[in-house]
């Protein structure tokens, strides 16, 4: 994995710690191809099975801020160029 994937995998792992969450999943896709698929934590905060690919859980709202997340994150990384109307 290279190191901007390890940093971002280490970022979300500890927003997940953060937020006393259960569990973590980040997909990245490239040109249209997965370049990074990693899972981290168990379904429940209590004793329960590890997540993998199969894992499925009711997220609600939570998706506007993983967005919100990910444009940060490009906004920070990328050179990104807004032009004022």
């Amino acid at each position: 994995m290279n190191s901007a994937y390890s940093q971002f995998v280490s970022y979300v792992s500890e927003i997940k710690e953060l937020n006393q969450s259960s569990a973590s999943a980040l997909i990245v896709i490239q040109n249209n191809k997965i370049v990074l698929e990693h899972y981290d934590g168990h379904h429940s905060n209590i004793e329960s099975e590890p997540i993998d690919v199969n894992s499925m859980f009711n997220v609600a709202s939570a998706r506007k801020s993983y967005l919100g997340l990910a444009v940060a994150y490009a906004w920070i990384s990328l050179p990104i160029w807004v032009e004022k109307t």
